[in-house]
């Protein structure tokens, strides 16, 4: 999530108060959100790739304290 966990909860807040339906959609979801899911989701198998690869190693390094 781009952004703050209170501004998180403001959104999953909304959408449960506004959510037609028994689940939440995207649809439910600000349109500021449907941009950033591009981010997440590439339509290019090896640019998945590559961000999942980059995501991995970040958050092995910060377990690590960064130590290789």
């Amino acid at each position: 999530w781009k952004g703050q966990v209170r501004e998180l909860e403001n959104v999953i807040e909304r959408a449960v108060l506004l959510c037609d339906g028994e689940y939440i959609t995207l649809n439910d979801l600000p349109p500021t959100t449907h941009q950033d899911m591009d981010d997440f989701y590439p339509d290019d198998l090896k640019e998945a790739t590559k961000n999942f690869e980059r995501q991995h190693i970040s958050a092995l390094l910060r377990r690590c304290d960064g130590d290789k």
